[in-house]
């Protein structure tokens, strides 16, 4: 990852700024962890018989999990865009 001045970061488009996978992929699981920390607070609450506040985690949790599920196929596709770019380079550099 690259260090910019800030007042060069602002200027770029979403679609210039540098991506980060580690990022990605930490924000992934982190999305996962807190939906699965939902659902398990969501069946202690029912075992308790606080049905209302379950169904609240349980879609609280659900929105977390799609949420990381998007940043993961964000991920998927820049991965995959690298690998095309730099098989379309290679491409370019054999002699004919």
């Amino acid at each position: 990852m690259t260090h910019e001045p800030l007042a060069q970061s602002l200027d770029q488009t979403p679609a210039e700024a540098e991506f980060d996978p580690e990022i990605a992929l930490a924000l992934t699981a982190s999305g996962w962890r807190v939906a699965a920390h939902l659902l398990i607070h969501a069946a202690n609450l029912i075992e308790a018989g606080d049905f209302l506040a379950a169904e609240c985690r349980r879609q609280r949790a659900r929105e977390q999990f799609i949420e990381a599920n998007d940043v993961f196929r964000r991920f998927q596709e820049a991965r995959a865009a690298g690998a095309a770019a730099i098989g379309a380079e290679a491409f370019l550099m054999v002699a004919p």
